[in-house]
Order: C-alpha cells, then structure tokens, then sequence
C-alpha cells in the first residue's frame, strides 16, 4: 500500500518481511549517493521498520490460534501507532 499528501511530503509504503524491499530501497539510496542514479529524478528515502515482537519459525504461519492471532494483529497495530506518530 502506498499513500501520501497531496503535496508529496509524506508517503507511506508498506512491505512485509521477505520480499526484498529493505535490499532494493537501500540500494536505490546507495546508487543515487554514487551517482549511478540521477538525484534530481530520484530521492533517497529513509526506511523504518516495526519489528516482530517474537522469532516465528514456518509453523507459526499455518497457527490459527484465535488468542495468537489476536495477540499478533494487537501488536502490530500498536507498533503501526507509534511509527504513524513518530512521521506527524
């Protein structure tokens, strides 16, 4: 999902874990810092990241505990909370 301001000032990009995304954004920084990319048709972007609140292994993905669910879904909005306010 991506959102932003009418002006451009605020864009939000959300990415999960595993798809790169950390890899290709800081490398895109990396490229316009080293010239490969030219800075005024491309802007560095800073990348903050909720983290997991456990290390989940690939069994977890198929747990369909209702209070796990819950206690995931919970967590992860209140991490989307604080980074939300943190951008204001």
């Amino acid at each position: 999902m991506v959102t932003g301001r009418d002006n451009g000032d605020i864009r939000i990009a959300i990415a999960c874990q595993g798809g790169g995304s950390h890899t290709a954004f800081t490398a895109g920084n990396d490229w316009i810092r080293l010239g490969y990319l030219p800075g005024d048709k491309f802007k560095s972007i800073k990348l903050r990241f909720i983290q997991m609140l456990y290390e989940l292994d690939r069994g977890t993905k198929m747990d369909r505990n209702p209070s796990f669910i819950n206690e995931m879904m919970s967590y992860g909005e209140d991490e989307a909370r604080k980074l939300l306010m943190e951008l204001m």
